[in-house]
């Protein structure tokens, strides 16, 4: 295990042997993320200049930067195996495993659970994505000033973890883990009321749980949400569910508990 770790998926953090470092200059955060999130990348000065300045960064930016970089260079803690930060031609690229980055732990951690989706090893796929989303610890990139690229950034974290989030479910759905999850559905619906993803999960999880006439009753929810703010239906795999729901079909039986 590295003895440097760095935290994206949450408030921003740098951590030696779990002693917190404080980098409390925010151009400086905002530079070391965007080397972070692009490791072993080489990010050209005009994308850190953006990522810090935004659009219209002032005359001394280059200068500024190349200063910032000092900077960072100073403020990281030494040990063998921590991260190296090198210039190029173009830019700068941070050479650092992969592991020591909480947000690249969490994409190889996605990438083996759909791996073993792949494999028919829906277990697998439960404990890779419970693990993966363990590593969030609030919003990507706390404390980070947010300029538009930090704002993409964030909300393409964030897109990632509701995938991950909806595919842990399917797979508890297919473990017969549907009790346990009426809870947390009940949530993310209050959270999410447009994404029918989430509805459908529900209604399935209540329906499993003996609790049909509620299942029923989010999907009237779930119409009126889509209709007041969409202008829409219900999508056609919402609205077989349903029907299936309503005629107590037999294929939707819980499958054993695991």
């Amino acid at each position: 295990m590295s003895c440097i770790r760095f935290g994206l998926l949450g408030p921003f953090l740098v951590a030696r042997h779990d002693q917190l470092i404080s980098i409390n200059a925010g151009k400086q955060r905002a530079v070391l993320a965007r080397l972070l999130l692009q490791a072993n990348r080489v990010v050209s000065d005009r994308q850190l200049i953006r990522t810090v300045w935004g659009d219209e960064p002032p005359p001394t930016a280059a200068r500024t930067l190349h200063s910032l970089i000092s900077r960072i260079r100073r403020n990281l803690p030494f040990c063998a195996d921590g991260p190296v930060l090198t210039r190029h031609t173009s830019g700068y690229l941070l050479a650092i495993a992969a592991e020591q980055v909480d947000a690249h732990r969490f994409r190889r951690l996605v990438a083996e659970a759909r791996a073993a989706d792949g494999l028919g090893r829906t277990a697998d796929v439960a404990a890779y994505l419970s693990e993966a989303l363990e590593l969030w610890r609030g919003d990507p990139l706390a404390g980070v000033p947010v300029t538009p690229i930090i704002a993409a950034e964030c909300a393409r974290l964030e897109e990632q973890r509701r995938t991950a989030v909806s595919d842990r479910i399917d797979a508890d759905l297919l473990l017969g883990r549907h009790v346990e999850l009426i809870a947390e559905l009940r949530a993310l619906a209050t959270e999410q009321p447009e994404c029918e993803r989430v509805w459908w999960q529900l209604m399935l999880a209540l329906h499993r749980s003996g609790r049909s006439a509620e299942a029923l009753l989010a999907y009237q929810r779930v119409r009126e949400v889509l209709s007041a703010e969409l202008g829409a239906d219900p999508t056609p795999q919402l609205q077989d569910l349903h029907r299936r729901i309503l005629s107590a079909d037999p294929e939707l039986a819980a499958p054993p508990h695991r």
